[in-house]
């Protein structure tokens, strides 16, 4: 049996569970079914065990992503195990039982790897007939004798449907080792995407040292959703044929959705587009839906969520150009009127941080895009809503100045200080940031 490299940490994990968490705790967490975000995740184990939790849960993660499970399979393993040992604690305290299930997962999650190669049809792209590898990436156009290599021939009766649509098109080809079919096209494509970022630079690069300007609809070319995987056995391949949608237009009837999106009783956005509010406040605000607009049109999760923090930048810090600029966001919006956990908002826009400064790719999830989203949509309704109610104040900064007041602050400290969820590391920071901003508006008085 192959070994989990991270499994003492997994194992110490188990152990402090088992040894610290109370009977009734232990019940609760065997309750919850779903894999809880990070703000939960710390109320539920408490905080020390909820680091130990996301640390082990990183360590598999790089491990075992996206080769032998995707991420979501590997959240909603190490949860079933967590849940299954908090339900059988008395049996587990027993280490040999403890032992084999560990075993048991390391076979469950860190399945065998296969070697695979897989092709990616490229669409608005064309190489001129030139092929050349970029590191492990190989860069074609698909002829008969590539063809014939990926079972693309015309007495293939699978490949009939896929053939047109493969045909003297670009291809990019990278050989993996992976579990399966579908972890063998997640594993590629994070090699497969890098290496056409680099193809791109290079296009730029090479179209530069040819001519003085450019137009940089010559580089949209991505990838369209046809992949084929091919696991190479010995004088027995197995060729798989994939059409994904992917990220492209989905047309559906919109204008009752638009209608309901611009009622005044259900958003703000009129209220900006017809000037009920003060230039230099409207400005700030359309601002920031560039951002979310722009962010809703990305195809990564990781650029939405930058998108949107930035967005978020726009909205409550404009006054505000250095320091912890996540937990100052955090405390506004609270300030401003919004009912989100701070420590879920900071906790959020760390990401960002994670994206911009870390070397990890794809960090972000569907609900962290979701979630900041919503943030998004609650912080601007709150500033117009604001800005209506005051309509002597003409700028942003004056604007988040109204709320931010010593009684406003002081009950947010009191929030901090009595709340039995919003607790823990952050909740402190945030708390501290409170009273150092309190104390100037007192010496101020």
């Amino acid at each position: 049996m192959e070994r989990l490299a991270c499994r003492n940490r997994i194992r110490n994990l188990l152990a402090r569970l088992l040894e610290d968490v109370k009977p009734e705790r232990l019940a609760t967490i065997a309750g919850q079914e779903d894999f809880p975000r990070p703000v939960i995740l710390s109320n539920l184990l408490g905080e020390q065990l909820a680091e130990m939790y996301l640390r082990a849960l990183g360590e598999m993660s790089r491990e075992l992503v996206p080769q032998h499970m995707g991420q979501s399979e590997l959240n909603d393993a190490l949860w079933a195990l967590l849940r299954e040992v908090a339900a059988n604690s008395a049996s587990y305290r027993l280490s040999r039982r403890l032992r084999n299930r560990l075993d048991k997962f390391t076979q469950d999650v860190k399945r065998p790897l296969y070697t695979f190669e897989v092709a990616y049809s490229i669409g608005s792209l064309d190489l001129g007939g030139e092929a050349f590898s970029i590191g492990a990436v190989r860069f074609f156009t698909m002829d008969d004798n590539q063809a014939t290599l990926w079972g693309l021939t015309e007495d293939n009766p699978a490949a009939s449907h896929a053939r047109p649509h493969w045909m003297y098109h670009p291809v990019a080809a990278v050989e993996v080792q992976a579990a399966d079919d579908h972890r063998a096209l997640e594993t590629g494509l994070a090699k497969v995407t890098s290496s056409m970022d680099l193809l791109r630079f290079a296009s730029v690069i090479g179209v530069i040292s040819a001519f003085s300007s450019f137009d940089d609809r010559l580089f949209l070319w991505r990838l369209n959703g046809r992949s084929i995987t091919r696991q190479i056995r010995p004088n027995q391949p197995s060729i798989t044929y994939h059409l994904e949608h992917g990220f492209r237009p989905f047309i559906t009837e919109m204008g009752s959705h638009i209608k309901k999106g611009l009622d005044p009783q259900v958003s703000s956005l009129q209220a900006i587009a017809n000037g009920e509010i003060p230039d230099e406040i409207s400005r700030h605000l359309q601002r920031a839906i560039n951002w979310i607009s722009s962010s809703i049109t990305r195809e990564r999760l990781d650029d939405k969520v930058v998108d949107l923090c930035t967005a978020l930048e726009v909205l409550l810090l404009p006054d505000y150009t250095s320091g912890r600029k996540g937990h100052v966001i955090a405390l506004r919006h609270r300030l401003i009127g919004g009912d989100w956990n701070p420590i879920g908002i900071l906790a959020l826009y760390d990401l960002r941080s994670k994206i911009v400064h870390g070397s990890v790719l794809d960090v972000s999830q569907y609900l962290d895009y979701r979630h900041l989203l919503l943030i998004c949509f609650i912080t601007i309704d709150n500033l117009v809503n604001l800005a209506k109610r005051n309509p002597a104040v003409h700028n942003l900064k004056e604007l988040v100045g109204v709320v931010e007041t010593p009684e406003n602050l002081k009950r947010v400290i009191n929030l901090l200080d009595t709340s039995m969820i919003i607790k823990g590391k952050k909740a402190r920071e945030i708390k501290s940031l409170a009273k150092k901003r309190l104390k100037e508006l007192e010496q101020v008085a």
